[in-house]
């Protein structure tokens, strides 16, 4: 209890009524969460020198050097391993070695750093962050924003220990799902998650699609570092891997072909050689029986319809089918004309079926 805390450590009754004050809503121990104080269960309104005192579970993990992140932040946390994250194949190098050099300047000069990875590619936002904190010899902390969000408790508090545990870990803080805090209705959650954010001195990465706009209070000096379709020879590249990776040699001119022709993402491009090797594998079974990998055998049609199914997605949204409700009668024009226009249509329809028949 607070009370035998107090005799044990205060040589006077003056020191006891001074220490008090330590344990104020203000005072830091209470104010950051390092201690809580826990009413007498068998008390209705019990003093406050009739608390029990609790060391946040956080901290006492740090104390006693125990290893993974607190149990609270299981269903949003993890700690990703960059000692043995894959080289740059889906980043910019000048990317790459821009933000390593940035980090490592503020890391050294214990400032904030605040950077918001824009794009789809997550991949390549997650791999450059890897990379980051390789660089500075630090771990990564990745939390999802979404999760944090709908775990059931006091979103605030969870934002305070996910910042708190980058700290004790000696981590860069990587955040995705901040479009999650941008919906109608997370006004009030967006604004806590940018105070949070304003309290933090370490190197923290937001990761999200649409463009980080300002806020006007709270939040300055968001670097934004945008991830949008790989250049030529890294899309190049790319591809060459993923289908190497299912265990197709393309040629060199398929590969100049798909580089130059489709503007992917490393995500997209993943999914369209996947999706290319699972149209093959279908073809062989078909014919053949078998869709084994020795058999499989990759057209340049397989792969482009893979790659067209990864873009114009957004025009889908913008676009609907419609029924015509006027007819031929509803036309206000002499009977000449409307003549003409019938056999023009006539001789479109003709044409068209004939260049079909001869396909």
């Amino acid at each position: 209890m607070m009370d035998l805390a107090l005799n044990l450590f205060c040589p006077s009754a003056e020191a006891r009524f001074r220490a008090r004050s330590r344990f104020c809503p203000e005072a830091p121990l209470i104010r950051f969460a390092l201690l809580h104080l826990l009413p007498d269960p068998s008390h209705v309104q019990p003093p406050l020198l009739s608390h029990y005192m609790k060391l946040d579970d956080q901290i006492v993990r740090f104390i006693l050097a125990q290893p993974g992140t607190d149990p609270r932040l299981s269903v949003c946390c993890r700690l990703a391993d960059c000692a043995s994250s894959s080289d740059a194949a889906a980043v910019n190098r000048e990317t790459v070695t821009a933000l390593g050099r940035l980090a490592a300047w503020v890391w050294e000069t214990r400032q904030p750093l605040r950077l918001y990875f824009q794009g789809s590619d997550c991949a390549a936002k997650r791999q450059a962050a890897e990379l980051t904190s390789r660089r500075l010899g630090a771990r990564l902390l990745i939390a999802d924003l979404a999760a944090a969000l709908d775990a059931g408790r006091d979103f605030r508090q969870m934002l305070k220990l996910i910042f708190r545990e980058a700290w004790l870990q000696g981590a860069v803080l990587y955040l995705d799902g901040v479009d999650a805090l941008r919906r109608e209705g997370y006004l009030t959650a967006f604004h806590t998650f940018l105070e949070v954010l304003e309290e933090d001195a370490g190197i923290t990465i937001l990761s999200g699609v649409p463009p980080w706009i300002p806020v006007q209070r709270g939040v300055r000096g968001v670097l934004t570092v945008r991830f949008d379709v790989l250049e030529r020879e890294q899309a190049r590249e790319h591809w060459r891997r993923e289908l190497e990776g299912a265990g197709v040699t393309p040629a060199a001119e398929m590969l100049d072909l798909l580089a130059d022709r489709f503007r992917l993402n490393s995500e997209q491009i993943a999914d369209a050689a996947a999706g290319a090797v699972s149209r093959g594998r279908w073809r062989a079974a078909a014919h053949a029986g078998a869709g084994e990998d020795e058999n499989l055998q990759l057209t340049l049609d397989d792969l482009c319809a893979s790659a067209r199914s990864e873009t114009g997605h957004g025009l889908s949204g913008l676009a609907r089918k419609i029924q015509p409700r006027h007819t031929w009668t509803d036309i206000v024009l002499p009977p000449d004309q409307i003549s003409i226009g019938r056999r023009f249509l006539t001789c479109g329809a003709l044409v068209g079926s004939s260049r079909s028949a001869k396909d």
